[in-house]
């Protein structure tokens, strides 16, 4: 078509048919009008004739009614007149309060004044408080605000709005720092410490580790001196001995403060001396002492001051003398050199100081005395614990010119090797037997048939366990020495 062609001239586009620059449509050969707009009616930068966007808005980026894409003018108010914080320009929102809360009276949004003449007065009840009973802070009577919190941020149960307490527990009573019952000092949601005490040292019922209250009494109302908070002890007297009922030293039973009747007896017929009134000596009529035990020790029930009946005494003081001799023998043995320092731990639950303090109670010779001295050092050498990962870590054998270090594997089986065959299990034998192994010097393959898998638990490991026990018959000595007098007596006697 003719409108479409152009021709250049006079370095300008001219349309053929029309002779300018637009064709009969009103378009130049780029296709903009006059206005510079193209067919759809906006120019090169999105605006229309009238100056706006596609959108309505111009280039200052307000539409025809003078707001920009945000919905404010230029003062920065939207249609209904409010600001971006929403307030007008008078300085109120929509509610009529001010940048400060207060409307033009001078009351906040809860109905308090903050004028000077009547600061803090509710404009409906004309009191500090509101209808919910609320002052200008936003607090009740009792400290806690709308939402039920104090002014530390607690609730009336005591929690914060993350659920702990000030002590940091949770109302089950995890910790929210240990994740435990009990928090970094110990001490649980109530205060009290793993035995149930509290800082001051009481538990839940007010008593601390004596038994006593904070006043001083025990559950049955008596202090440590064991009277009452009226002075008197559990018999009735006071401390000058008085009885609280009869005004006397006596009660109504005629006994005093001791127990004790006029004549010096108590209710079993027994004076302070322990001699009965009727028979004369230790033992009443039906043979038995002020405690109630007869002359052997037994009480009515057959049974000694431990609980033993006659057989179970006899038992253990026949066992007490097995272990007495034994003692004695392997004492007198070992410091003749008739037992090696090895044998005596493996059969032995006594420490050589402990087995010369024996010797010297039992009144041994000089000669076993001073032999068994020489033990001391060896002792400790063959009772120091042989140490696996120690060892394994630290030691290095030199054999034929070279470094060898042995493996776990070889260290296990040359304990195995001692074990079965009823060596002693320590650092020294341990550390001989993997040196004689490497060095080719003993067979570890060669074990005793009737051997058989020990415990882990090596020897050296119950030498505690039997050091308790060597007390209890070390403590038991001189009762043995006696027995043993007695049993030469009869058997004495039943020779003659």
């Amino acid at each position: 078509m003719e409108e479409n062609k152009w021709e250049l001239r006079n370095n300008k586009w001219i349309n053929i048919k029309t002779g300018t620059r637009f064709d009969p449509n009103g378009y130049d050969k780029y296709g903009y009008d006059k206005y510079g707009c193209d067919r759809s009616g906006y120019n090169q930068y999105g605006y229309n004739r009238n100056g706006y966007d596609k959108y309505g808005y111009n280039r200052s980026g307000y539409d025809q009614y003078g707001y920009n894409r945000s919905g404010y003018d230029q003062y920065g108010y939207n249609r209904s007149g409010y600001d971006q914080y929403g307030y007008n320009r008078s300085g109120y929102d929509k509610y009529g309060y001010n940048r400060s809360g207060y409307d033009q009276y001078g009351y906040d949004r809860y109905g308090f004044s903050h004028q000077r003449s009547n600061w803090g007065i509710h404009r409906i009840t004309g009191t500090k408080r509101d209808e919910e009973g609320f002052d200008i802070n936003g607090y009740d009577e009792d400290g806690y605000d709308r939402e039920g919190y104090d002014r530390n941020g607690y609730n009336r149960e005591g929690y914060n709005e993350k659920g702990y307490d000030k002590g940091g527990f949770y109302k089950n009573g995890i910790n929210i720092y240990t994740r435990t019952k009990y928090n970094c000092v110990g001490r649980d949601k109530e205060g009290y410490d793993r035995e149930g005490y509290n800082k001051k040292g009481y538990d839940r019922e007010g008593y601390n580790k004596k038994g006593y209250d904070r006043e001083g009494y025990d559950k049955e109302g008596y202090n440590k001196n064991g009277y009452d908070k009226e002075g008197y002890d559990k018999g009735g007297f006071n401390v000058d001995g008085i009885h609280r009922d009869t005004g006397t030293q006596f009660d109504s039973e005629g006994y005093d403060k001791e127990v004790y009747d006029k004549e010096g007896y108590d209710k079993g017929g027994f004076n302070v001396d322990g001699i009965h009134r009727d028979t004369g000596t230790q033992f009443n009529s039906e043979g038995l002492d002020k405690e109630g035990y007869d002359k052997d020790g037994f009480n009515r029930d057959g049974l000694d001051r431990t609980g033993k009946n006659r057989d179970e005494r006899k038992e253990i003081q026949q066992t007490q003398r097995k272990n007495w001799l034994g003692l004695r023998d392997k004492a007198e043995k070992l410091a003749k050199g008739q037992m090696s320092i090895e044998e005596y731990i493996m059969k032995s639950k006594t420490s050589i100081e402990d087995l010369i303090t024996f010797a010297k109670k039992e009144h041994l010779s000089v000669d076993i005395i001073s032999g068994l001295y020489k033990y001391i050092k060896p002792y400790k050498t063959y009772t120091r614990p042989f140490k696996k990962n120690e060892y394994l870590k630290t030691t290095f054998l030199i054999i034929d010119g070279e470094e060898i270090r042995p493996t776990e594997n070889e260290v296990d089986a040359c304990i195995k090797y001692l074990k079965a065959n009823g060596s002693l299990i320590c650092d020294k034998t341990v550390r001989t037997t993997i040196s004689q192994y490497k060095r080719g010097e003993i067979d570890i393959t060669q074990i005793p048939k009737q051997a058989v898998e020990e415990s882990t638990k090596t020897q050296l490991e119950t030498l505690e366990d039997e050091q308790k026990e060597l007390q209890v018959t070390l403590e038991n000595v001189e009762q043995l020495e006696n027995e043993v007098a007695q049993a030469e007596k009869k058997d004495k006697s039943i020779k003659k």
